[in-house]
């Protein structure tokens, strides 16, 4: 009989639960920052209600996670949900409020935009979406940030900063995800290893973990493997009936 595999984590649910965890970070930061944009009055009320609304979005991304099979397309394409929600609320803001300095901050997402993606389709599809996001961003900014030589510079360092990350983690991932295999292995060696009983072949006594011999009885109820309740077959019964026939004298008739 086959063994069952060990019950180990998979790499897809560690990325899940850091992914979860992370999203609800940021989810959490935006809520308070939604907060504090609605209690200052420089800003417009719509800063506030995108905040809220990224967080609102992050949540239900987390929220619908939980309730499905962590597999890498799924990861993937929540991932690339995620991040597109996020971009996608920095160049609302700049839509909404173009002050000198907004186009700068559609940067901050690409760094770890690519971070748990795995697939090439989702990869192709997050980097396409990001870099056009940010296009799009800097395209609503005043024109003082119209100019091709300062996007490209920033474009290309952001983004190749952000490819080396998603490099360096799917290696990262990779090398997790073979060691929990040899893991696995492992312990399917170890418990075949703890399921072979040494039985003697005359006697039938079992040895145990300090080398001492014993009934195999004895042995499956220490280890509460099984519990014994003893009879005799019909052949032993046999058996030992001639045994106490052998043994017992003939009597000797009366005189």
């Amino acid at each position: 009989m086959p063994l069952p595999p060990p019950r180990l984590r998979s790499v897809d649910i560690l990325i899940r639960r850091t992914f979860a965890r992370l999203v609800w970070v940021i989810s959490g930061g935006m809520a308070a920052l939604g907060v504090i944009q609605f209690g200052m009055p420089s800003l417009p009320r719509s800063q506030g209600w995108i905040s809220f609304g990224l967080a609102a979005a992050l949540a239900l991304l987390v929220l619908l996670l939980r309730k499905v099979r962590p597999t890498r397309a799924v990861l993937d394409l929540f991932w690339l949900a995620a991040m597109t929600a996020v971009s996608a609320s920095l160049a609302l803001r700049v839509w909404v409020d173009p002050v000198p300095l907004r186009p700068l901050i559609m940067l901050i997402a690409l760094p770890m935009a690519g971070t748990f993606i795995q697939g090439r389709t989702a990869t192709l599809l997050l980097w396409t979406s990001q870099i056009g996001l940010v296009l799009l961003g800097w395209g609503l900014a005043q024109p003082r940030f119209h100019r091709p030589d300062l996007l490209l510079a920033n474009l290309a360092f952001f983004a190749g900063l952000g490819m080396w990350l998603q490099h360096l983690v799917g290696d990262l991932l990779q090398r997790m995800e073979a060691r929990i295999h040899r893991l696995a292995e492992a312990r399917r060696e170890i418990r075949a290893l703890e399921e072979m009983i040494p039985i003697c072949a005359h006697c039938k006594k079992v040895r145990n973990d300090k080398g001492y011999w014993e009934q195999v009885e004895g042995y499956l109820t220490r280890r509460k493997l099984a519990l014994f309740s003893h009879g005799i077959c019909p052949d032993c019964l046999e058996e030992v009936r001639r045994e106490v026939a052998s043994l017992t004298p003939p009597r000797s008739e009366a005189p």
